[in-house]
């Protein structure tokens, strides 16, 4: 999302400025009693950050062996020749949800999920389609082969499908997120909306 930049008119920046300058002509009283307040933006601070939705229907991670040592017993061996991932992920309300890189409690995303345009519409995916989930490998009798997932996001209207397969790289720092969008008729857009919560921080953080 682009924040763009507030747009002042001649006659506030000249009003401003002829305040600034007899407020450096008068004395000290003056200029106390009729000192404004700062501008402050209408709602500020703004509402806490929350979390994404707790009913998670999908965890997923690469998985890495545990390797014992003479030295300790069952840890990861993170090396050039054996890279670890270091990345956890979170699926809810058919959306990409907190996403951990480092650490496992150190959230890093929010959500992310694609906000859809058309003919008089504004759709956000996780509350105008209807979702299935399933795993993305799977043995003879149905058993996940791995933590990666296959989530279909179909719009209530029937107007535009989401397909989106979600699993871990094992040897890098990645998250994999391949879409298939298709549109069943003219007109739409999808955008990818992002929030992140940088270091478990979503004050300090904008979505983009």
């Amino acid at each position: 999302m682009t924040i763009k930049p507030t747009l002042f008119s001649r006659s506030l920046i000249a009003i401003s400025l002829s305040a600034l300058l007899s407020a450096c002509g008068a004395d000290s009283s003056t200029q106390t009693k009729n000192a404004t307040p700062p501008l402050i933006a209408p709602g500020a601070p703004g509402d806490l950050p929350t979390w994404a939705f707790s009913g998670k229907t999908g965890i997923g991670t690469s998985f890495e062996p545990y390797v014992t040592t003479t030295q300790h017993a069952g840890e990861y061996q993170d090396s050039v020749d054996n890279p670890v991932s270091r990345v956890w992920f979170s699926l809810a309300q058919g959306i990409l949800t907190e996403t951990m890189f480092g650490l496992i409690h150190n959230a890093q995303l929010k959500e992310a999920q694609f906000i859809v345009t058309g003919n008089g519409f504004i759709d956000t995916e996780k509350d105008n389609t209807i979702t299935s989930i399933d795993y993305l490998y799977k043995d003879d009798q149905g058993r996940p082969l791995s933590l990666a997932y296959k989530v279909v996001n179909k719009d209530i209207e029937g107007k535009y499908q989401i397909e989106k397969h979600f699993f871990t790289d094992p040897d890098r720092d990645a998250l994999m997120m391949k879409v298939m969008f298709t549109a069943f008729e003219s007109g739409i857009t999808p955008y990818l909306y992002l929030n992140p919560h940088v270091d478990n921080a979503g004050q300090t953080t904008l979505p983009l």
